[in-house]
Parts: C-alpha cells; sequence; structure tokens
C-alpha cells in the first residue's frame, strides 16, 4: 500500500475494512458459482454490452450492517475524518491482498460470463476478455464521430448524436477599458458593462482581548455602583483571571475571541446587503425620474422592515423568541442572528466574489474588497424546485398542501431544520405584507399574532396562523406587484449611464453586546463563569450578541471594532481595438471510446426511455436504484463503499482490457450519469447538533441522486489519471425524444465531450510571426482532509490530507495555432504538513511534464484568504515560499535553467450588462477582457502592493436573455511576498505584469488563457449563417466562466466526494480512499491481472 501518512499520530483513528472487503469477496464467490452452475448471474452480465448490477450486491452488503457499530476505523473521541491512515505494515498488505482478490474474483465471473456465451471461442484462454473487449471497442469507435456512437433521425436523437467533430466553432473576443469616473458623455454613452465593489475595512482587530477585558470590568464597576456588593480585591482578582484567560489557549476568552474572529465578517456583510439597497436608493433620489416614485417608496419600506426585524433580534432575552413547532423547539433570535438571515428574501443584495484580502499586522487592520449583485426573484432549479420563482419557492413553505411544499419535504431528509425554514419564512416574509404601507409594523404583528399562537397554540392553531400569513402575503397578488415593481426600479436603475451616487466611506461599529455577559455576580467573581447564551463548540453562537451600527455612545456594548465601508461604482466600455476572432477545432477524432453509463432501473418507464435514446450504444453499463435510508445511517455507508470500491475496479479492469498491454493507451471513456429524480435538499444531516469548522461540522446528507453525481464525477477523475474521462448528467427531459429535450441535450453532449483536445487558430493571424512560448501547462491544485481529529492540539496534532489536481497542456503549433489538451489529474494521499511545504506528488508532477518540454506552468490554487479577522502572519497554503521555492528548483531544458512557476488565484463577480438586446450597440463576441494594470488597480488595489490583479475575463455572451447581469472571473498574482527568493519577482513582472518589456511573455501568457476558458465551453448550439458561398454552418458556443470548478470550489471532484461515515460527525473522503485502491491495483502488472 502507498499510503504517505506514515506517522504515528494516537489521535487520528485507524481504519481497517478488512470485514467489509471480506464479504464482498464472500458475495463474489457465490455469483461465480451461480455463473458456472446456471449459465447467468444476479449481478453480472456480458451481452448485448458489459453490465453490472452493482446495486444487488452493495444492498445485499447494507442489509447485513443495519444498525450495525462495527466501524471499519477506531471508535476515538473527536474523530472527524476517518479514511486511510492504517500506520500498521500487516493492515496495509492484508488490504492490499483483499482488493487484488476481489479483482480476481470479477474477473473469473465476466470470464465465465463470456465462455457461456454462444459466440465464444472453444478454448478459454486466460487473455480471452481482452480480445473480447478490444474488438468492443473498436466495433463503437472508429471514429468519435462514426455512425456506430450516433444517429439522427428527425427530431428523434439517438446514441451520442453531436453534431460533426470536423465542424469549426468561431470564438471572438475584444478587450475592454474600466473606470471609476467617466470623463465624458463619449465614454458614458459607450459603457456596455457596469458595477459595483464594496470595501470594508476592520480596524483595532489586535486589541480585542484587551477591549473585552475592559469592558467586563466596566460593566462589573457599573454593578457595583447600582448597589452590587464587590469589592476592589474582587475586581482585582476577576482581572488577574481575565488575562490569565486571555494568555490560555483553550479558555473561553479565547474560544469568543475565535468565534468573533471567525464569523463576524459574514455578520458585517449581512449589515452590507441592507446598506446596498439604502445606498442604490440614495441614488435614485438624486436620479430622480418621473413616475418612480412608488417604487422607491417600497424600497424605503422594505429597508426600513429589515432594520427594525435587526432591531427585533436583540430586543428581548433567549426564552422570549422561543417556540414549539412539530414537536420540536425553535428560537426566532438563533434563526434572525444569523449571517444569511435575509437571503431568502426575493429581492436582496448579493455580496459574491472576493477580489482582495488585506492584512496589516502592525495597525490591527483588515480590509475585503468584494463584488455586489442583487438577487432579483429569479428561478429556482435545484432542491425541489421546478423553474420556480424564489417568491413561490418560499411562500410555499407555509402551506403544506401546496405540490411545491410536498416536493421541499419530500427532499429533505432532515425534518427539524426543514421545519426551522418553515418558521424562518414565516417570519421573514412578513416585510412584504401591504409594503406599500410605511404605517404597517411587521415586527409588532408577529409579536401580536404570531408568536403567542407558536408558543402557545395547538399543532392545528399554528399551522393555520401561518396559512394566514401566506394569504396575507398573496392577498390580491399584491407582493407579486411589489417585487415585480421593485424588480423593475432596480434593474433600470443600474442599468442607467451613471450608477452612483459617489459615496465617502461610512463608519460604522462591530458591537459585542453586554447581553453576552453572566449577569450572575457570584459565578462571575467566585467561578469565574463570565458568559452566557455562548457555547464554545457552537461558535455561532456568538452572533446572537453581535450588531453592526452607527458609530455612536451606547451603553449595552461589551466592547466595539471601528469599521468602514463603501460603495463604489465601476463602468467597462469596449477599448479602441478591434475584436479577435478564432476557429476552434476537435484535434482528436481517432480516439478508442468507451462509453459508461450509471443507469437507475427502478423505473421501467425510464428504462425504456433509455433504451429508446441508448438502446445501440455500446458501453458498460453500472445499475443504481433508490433506497428508503438516512444517509447517515451504517447501511447507507456501507452501500457507497461497496458501490464506489467495485464500480472503480469493474470499469477500470475493462479499460485496461481494451487498451490491452504495449498499446495505445489512448481510450476516452465517457460517463454518462442518467438521473430520474432531483437532487435532495442540502439540509444539515438529522443527527448534527454541533457546528464547528465547514468540513467537520456540518453533517453531509446525501440523496441517491446526490451521490450518484458524486460518483460519476469521482470516477471521472481517477479515469482521467490513466485514460481521457469526462462525465456529465442527464436527466428525463433530457435523453427522452421529444423537441424540447434536444436543446438540453445538445447543450449536455457539448459539455460531455468538452474534455477532448481542440485547437484555435486565429483568424487574420499576423503572418510568419515569432512567439517565444511554446508550451505552457496549467496546473490547477486543491486538497480535502482524509483523517482528522476534531479535538487534537497542536503541536501534537496531525492530519491526513489528499492533494488532487488537474493539469492542462497548452501548446503554439507550427502553424501558429494553439491546442489545448487535458494531460492528466492526479491524486496522492500526504501528511499536512507536507502538503504546504514540499508536496512531492505535485514536485512529481511537474517534473514529468517539465520532461516533455514545458517550462512554464501556471500555477492556480484557492486564493490565500480566509474571510475572516484573523490578522496574525497568514498562511498561503498552496502558495508558501517553501512551496513556491521547491516548484521552482524542478530543471527545465539541459542548459542549468529551472521552470517558471506563475501562482495565480482567481474569484468571480457580476457586473450588469447594460445593453443585452440592443445588439447594433453591442460587440457579438464570446468574451471579453481587460488587461490593463493600471484600469485594473481601480477594481481591486492592494495596499501592501503584494496582491495584484491583472486580468479580467467576461463572458460576451448572456446565456439566459433574461439575465440581468454578466459574470466576471478576476486573476491575482503574489508579489514582494517571498522574500528570499528575488529571481521569482523578476520574472512575474517580465513575464506577467510587465506591459514595456521587449522579451514579455504577457501577451501569449493572457491569450493562451483566454483560450483556455474557450476550451471548457459550456453550450454547443449549431447555427447556420448565409453568405456568398451559401449555408456556412458554424457551432455557436458559450464560454466557461469558471474553468476550475472541477477542481476548486463547492461544486468541486474534492468538496463531492466527502461522505458520511458509519458513525455520526465522522467523515469518510473518497477521493482519499480510492487513490489508495488506484495505488494498489497499479502495483500489479496487467499480465499478472488477467
Amino acid at each position: 500500500m502507498s499510503n504517505n501518512i506514515e506517522y504515528t499520530n494516537l489521535t487520528l483513528a485507524n481504519s481497517d475494512y478488512g470485514n467489509l472487503l471480506e464479504k464482498i469477496e464472500k458475495l463474489l464467490d457465490e455469483e461465480l458459482k451461480r455463473i458456472q452452475t446456471a449459465g447467468k448471474g444476479n449481478y453480472f452480465g456480458i451481452t448485448p454490452y458489459p453490465a453490472f448490477d452493482i446495486d444487488k450486491l452493495a444492498e445485499a452488503m447494507a442489509k447485513q450492517f443495519i444498525g450495525s457499530n462495527q466501524y471499519p476505523f477506531e471508535n476515538i473521541d473527536g474523530t472527524a475524518f476517518a479514511t486511510v491512515y492504517m500506520p500498521e505494515v500487516e493492515a496495509q498488505q492484508k488490504f492490499s491482498q483483499q482488493l487484488h482478490s476481489i479483482l480476481r474474483k470479477m474477473q473469473r465471473c465476466m470470464q465465465s460470463l463470456y465462455f457461456k456465451q454462444p459466440n465464444a471461442p472453444k478454448q478459454q484462454t486466460p487473455n480471452a476478455l481482452h480480445i473480447y473487449m478490444k474488438k468492443f471497442v473498436e466495433e463503437i469507435t472508429k471514429t468519435l464521430s462514426s455512425s456506430s456512437l450516433s444517429s439522427q433521425t428527425g427530431s428523434q436523437m439517438h446514441g451520442l448524436t453531436y453534431g460533426s467533430f470536423t465542424t469549426p466553432f468561431d470564438v471572438k473576443k475584444r478587450r475592454l477599458s474600466v473606470t471609476k469616473n467617466p470623463e465624458s458623455s463619449e465614454v458614458g454613452e459607450k459603457v456596455w458593462l457596469k458595477g459595483h465593489k464594496l470595501t470594508v475595512q476592520v480596524q483595532n482587530i489586535g486589541q480585542f482581548d484587551q477591549d473585552v477585558i475592559d469592558g467586563i470590568m466596566t460593566r462589573l464597576k457599573q454593578m457595583r455602583e447600582a448597589g452590587e456588593e464587590l469589592d476592589d480585591e474582587s475586581l482585582s482578582d476577576v482581572q488577574d483571571e481575565l488575562k490569565r484567560k486571555a494568555a490560555a489557549p483553550t479558555s473561553d476568552l479565547q474560544a469568543l475571541r475565535n468565534a468573533v474572529i471567525v464569523e463576524t465578517v459574514a455578520r458585517i456583510f449581512r449589515e452590507c446587503k441592507v446598506r446596498y439597497l439604502q445606498y442604490l436608493l440614495n441614488g435614485m433620489k438624486v436620479w430622480n425620474k418621473p413616475g418612480k416614485e412608488r417604487g422607491m417608496r417600497l424600497l424605503e419600506n422594505l429597508i426600513a422592515r429589515l432594520r427594525a426585524l435587526d432591531e427585533y433580534s436583540r430586543a428581548y432575552d433567549l426564552g422570549h423568541y422561543e417556540v414549539t413547532f412539530q414537536q420540536r423547539t425553535y428560537n426566532f433570535k438563533e434563526i434572525l442572528s444569523g449571517a444569511a438571515a435575509f437571503d431568502s428574501l426575493p429581492i436582496i443584495t448579493e455580496i459574491e466574489g472576493l477580489l482582495n484580502e488585506t492584512t496589516d499586522v502592525q495597525q490591527g487592520i483588515k480590509t475585503f474588497i468584494m463584488g455586489v449583485k442583487l438577487k432579483l426573484n429569479g428561478k429556482v432549479q435545484v432542491h425541489g424546485g421546478k423553474n420556480d420563482t424564489v417568491f413561490d419557492y418560499n411562500i410555499s413553505l407555509l402551506d403544506p398542501q401546496t405540490p411545491l411544499y410536498k416536493r421541499r419535504k419530500a427532499a429533505a431528509i432532515d425534518e427539524e431544520r426543514f421545519y426551522e425554514k418553515v418558521l424562518h419564512v414565516a417570519l421573514l416574509y412578513l416585510v412584504l405584507v401591504r409594503l406599500d404601507d410605511p404605517t404597517f409594523d411587521a415586527v409588532a404583528f408577529f409579536e401580536e399574532k404570531i408568536r403567542p399562537v407558536l408558543q402557545n397554540g395547538s399543532e392545528e392553531e399554528k399551522l393555520d396562523v401561518l396559512l394566514k400569513i401566506k394569504r396575507g402575503i398573496e392577498a390580491g397578488k399584491k407582493a407579486e406587484e411589489y417585487i415585480r415593481t421593485l424588480k423593475d426600479l432596480l434593474v433600470e436603475f443600474i442599468k442607467h449611464q451613471s450608477i452612483g451616487p459617489d459615496m465617502a466611506p461610512e463608519t460604522l461599529v462591530l458591537s459585542l453586546k453586554t447581553s453576552l455577559l453572566n449577569t450572575d455576580l457570584d459565578s462571575i467573581v467566585n467561578s469565574h463563569i463570565y458568559f452566557q447564551e455562548f457555547v464554545p463548540q457552537q461558535s455561532k453562537s456568538v452572533l446572537k450578541h453581535v450588531a453592526v451600527e452607527e458609530a455612536r455612545t451606547s451603553n449595552d456594548a461589551l466592547c466595539k471594532l471601528p469599521l468602514q465601508i463603501q460603495f463604489e461604482p465601476l463602468y467597462y466600455y469596449p477599448a479602441d481595438t478591434l475584436e479577435e476572432v478564432y476557429t476552434m477545432k476537435y484535434t482528436a477524432t481517432q480516439l478508442k471510446t468507451l462509453p459508461v453509463m450509471l443507469v437507475p432501473v427502478d423505473n421501467s418507464g425510464y428504462l425504456r426511455d433509455i433504451k429508446n435514446s441508448f438502446g445501440k450504444l455500446n458501453r458498460i453499463a453500472l445499475y443504481y436504484r433508490h433506497h428508503t435510508w438516512y444517509s447517515d445511517s451504517p447501511e447507507a455507508f456501507v452501500y457507497r463503499f461497496t458501490y464506489i470500491t467495485l464500480a472503480y475496479i469493474f470499469v477500470k479492469m475493462l479499460a485496461s482490457y481494451a487498451v490491452g498491454k504495449g498499446e495505445d493507451p489512448s481510450l476516452f471513456l465517457p460517463i454518462l450519469c442518467i438521473h430520474d429524480r432531483d437532487e435532495a435538499e442540502a439540509d444539515v444531516n438529522r443527527h448534527d447538533e454541533t457546528v464547528h469548522k465547514e468540513e467537520e461540522q456540518k453533517t453531509v446528507q446525501l440523496s441517491d441522486e446526490a451521490f450518484i453525481h458524486s460518483f460519476a464525477k469521482l470516477l471521472d477523475f481517477l479515469l482521467s489519471q490513466d485514460y481521457l474521462s469526462s462525465s456529465q448528467g442527464f436527466k428525463r427531459d433530457t435523453i427522452q425524444g421529444a423537441k424540447q429535450g434536444i436543446h438540453k441535450r445538445r447543450n449536455a453532449l457539448a459539455s460531455l465531450f468538452s474534455a477532448l483536445p481542440r485547437s484555435f487558430e486565429k483568424q487574420l493571424a499576423q503572418p510568419n510571426r515569432d512567439y517565444a512560448l511554446k508550451k505552457l501547462a496549467l496546473v490547477i491544485v486543491s486538497s480535502r482532509p482524509s483523517d482528522k481529529n476534531r479535538k487534537a492540539q497542536e503541536p501534537d496534532s496531525t492530519e491526513g490530507a489528499t492533494l488532487y489536481g488537474q493539469i492542462v497542456g497548452i501548446e503554439r503549433l507550427d502553424t501558429g495555432a494553439i491546442r489545448l489538451g487535458l494531460l492528466t489529474t492526479f491524486s496522492a494521499n500526504l501528511e499536512k504538513e507536507e502538503l504546504y511545504s514540499r508536496p512531492q506528488a505535485l514536485i512529481d508532477q511537474l517534473r514529468k511534464y517539465a520532461a516533455q518540454g514545458y517550462s512554464h506552468f501556471l500555477y492556480v490554487a484557492h486564493a490565500p484568504y480566509n474571510r475572516t479577522l484573523k490578522v496574525e502572519q497568514l498562511d498561503l497554503y498552496f502558495m508558501n515560499e517553501s512551496v513556491i521555492q521547491a516548484l521552482r528548483e524542478i530543471p527545465a531544458g539541459e542548459k542549468g535553467e529551472h521552470i517558471r512557476v506563475y501562482p495565480i488565484f482567481c474569484d468571480k463577480y457580476y457586473v450588469v450588462n447594460r445593453k443585452p438586446r440592443a445588439r447594433s450597440s453591442v460587440p457579438d463576441v464570446n468574451s471579453l477582457y481587460i488587461d490593463d494594470i493600471g484600469e485594473l488597480a481601480q477594481v481591486s488595489r492592494d495596499t501592501s502592493k503584494k496582491a495584484i490583479l491583472f486580468f479580467n475575463i467576461f463572458t460576451g455572451k448572456t446565456i439566459n436573455p433574461e439575465s440581468v447581469y454578466n459574470g466576471v472571473m478576476s486573476y491575482t498574482t503574489l508579489v514582494n511576498t517571498y522574500q528570499n527568493d528575488v529571481t521569482y519577482d523578476q520574472y512575474i513582472w517580465s513575464d506577467l505584469l510587465s506591459l514595456s518589456s521587449e522579451n514579455s511573455l504577457r501577451a501569449e501568457i493572457l491569450e493562451m488563457l483566454t483560450l483556455f476558458h474557450f476550451w471548457r465551453f459550456e453550450k454547443g448550439n449549431e447555427i447556420r449563417n448565409v453568405n456568398k458561398t451559401g449555408k456556412d454552418k458554424r457551432i455557436q458556443i458559450q464560454m466557461k466562466l469558471d474553468p476550475y470548478s472541477q477542481i476548486i470550489g463547492t461544486d468541486s471532484v474534492g468538496k463531492l466526494s466527502i461522505y458520511p461515515h458509519m458513525r455520526s460527525k465522522v467523515r469518510f473522503n473518497a477521493l482519499s480512499y480510492l487513490t489508495e485502491v488506484r495505488s494498489v491495483l497499479r502495483k500489479q502488472k496487467n499480465e499478472g491481472e488477467r
């Protein structure tokens, strides 16, 4: 076993899958006997194509562990992740032996089935399966565009129809300029895209501990002045104890400090959401357009009511807000204190895109620069929503008889969390009642009419009062008219030529309220219990005692942190340059292809649709069904463990047979994940009661559909380490032959084939140009925990992690065209300390491609920002100096040179598409970009001069014609960061940032980076343009704005691979586990396997 986590650590849980793998082996033995005696099995099939009903076998496994506590890991207190930590050599050897045994048993099952076929060879040779699979693949993939892959008749689409792989794609890009202050009416008229950025600066963070101590002492003195018995000696003892707690890393004072540092940034952003609406309203008053007075009054009333809700959340003690609903206890103070308390409204601000985060350690100042956009009652397509507006989607929670309520309740595994959403909407949506009436008091209405019923009424009375709220909101469709009026007003204003107004920085304070302080003087003095309603293990509980408010004198603040906020407009307009046009073509149409389908088989009607759509397509079929067990139950874990183990080994086995030893390894495995249900709501799991950190605290809720979707992505990623693979989900309306499904299917297939290599040839390119950059590799890296104990304390704590990533090759051909293709994906299990110091697995990957002529590497990782108020020296994670230095030591060429590594990180923000329909005045391009560093400094300027924004790329075409916003990907690199590496800054400036250097590679790098976005396109619609030569068929594509989502972010393969383990609150990292499985299987040669 290649487990690199070879340290000894008593806090990590030792994993042992011996019992599970042994039971899998037994079921495979039984299957082999069935095949040998009856000529067919329960699980495996080979005609008309290889099939594996893994679901049956996995279900048989799961039934053996219903309610079981036979955990495949040590039951150590505090275990958060338990996956691949096996310190004992004997355990590693047993794991390896069992996997090889499972592989051999699967081979024997398939070989036995094959020899039972009428056309099977009489002589049973060991390489029979290789001959069969090789022929099987050759039959379906002479080329990707062969008729054996697909056919199309009228409106019916069959197989993998996707236009023609020789059809050219035209893509266009054009440069933009940006300014904060249009200086002339000429620029103002040309403005196409507009946006706002938010700057938040929090000060005096380093004084927090002392401020809290001073606040507590001040409060105690006030209590003494009010008549409490408290002498000077007791006061002095309290002060000494507080100072001791401030220095103790595990004290409740430190827990409070950490909670404020981690949780309050999101709370500050919540206040900014309301203040952005006020900022727009102030601009409207200057705009003063006739006929908009009513809409402005609605906006003014909405703002006032949101402020009233915020004040209401702090008006009473915790017990005042407690209610019961559906035999559960809830608290409205906790519901309203959350950072996302207003996010369910149909009209609200969204803070999206972290453009920069800077820290002044000496001054204790933290600065954030964010993108800002509006939620405008858009359509909900997930978690039970079926094209419903945000308003309809949420208001349905107040009426159990609506179909949408029933869908959402059925999709939500955790009922407690679901009913909390119901109550949240009941209170929050009161702000929409009689919104045109400034005298209506939503808080008073709730206090008088709603809260008493929820506290003392029967369940029938509670349901009735919620239904009355819904009817009151919907009466006469007034709420819908309010929302429509607000939306129309906001859209028209933000699209107006000037979307100011100018705003000076506004000074506020982040206040920690005295409600946090214990009121029992005896327990403060004698037991040193200083805080109430704060649970150190639940950091979000501090939010009940936090407010962002005006900077003024107040008696209810324990301490305050000054902060400033500022909204600023940004104007984007076409630069005085022509658009650039490229012709994109597929370059690999001779790849052998072996489709893999994940198919639901518990719906006969759906199976008929699949057969009609894909019946003639040779493929590997993996079956699944839907089950009723909880996603965090022991049987659910055993099912998933069995499924991923056998599915990966089965597909890998057949793929190796299809390629054969010593033959051309080029094999394309498109993975089609067929869904017949929507994914369940992403609710918190039913057993989760404790909140810790992101990965450890939120118990993973995982429906069958979500599991199969995540596994398809995981299988794609793992297979791409050895072959070429991609994955795509297909819903029922996508695979059916109806005309409305053809468009969705074409787009799904465009995404499925987006992994294939393509070339881009620039039209009207400068002839005989000498290019300096022949090859550029784009490396994308991330990591996830594999083994971790949340209670382990530094410096004794150790954590296992999985490093994973992707490398894309970008090559300038002799013709001047640029070719892009996936070189590989990779993953390795390491100790976390190695991960951010010298990750050998990453070094090996770059060394491998440096040997193939790549000497320039764009190195993309998650931004080294933490979105907290932490001001200590920050860890740069994958961009630590030791990591960059280790990579830069890799040799390049034969002249003693080393590779050049360009660390970059990116985030997405949004701008208003001002003229989406005025095609005569808007460039018809797929992407827009800004590469002027001076102009981009207006978008984000780092006062520490360590992070420089050097590139913005925009989607030129709007996917949804009703969309108001266009996405922007913002790229930043690091300078003045690595103190011991002068040459790094030199080549970063000369190659990536310099506009004047004669030898700069900047233009070529940015051209290749732009084409990388086009390579990962999302849509492909066939259009026909009539020209002088007749009909010129072209494919119109949609650029993928975020081409890194497979590796970085909430939809990444790493995130999707985190499953609930066999015990509540413990995680299993499927990527970590299958990385070990792959490593074990690779150790045995293909011939030996057969």
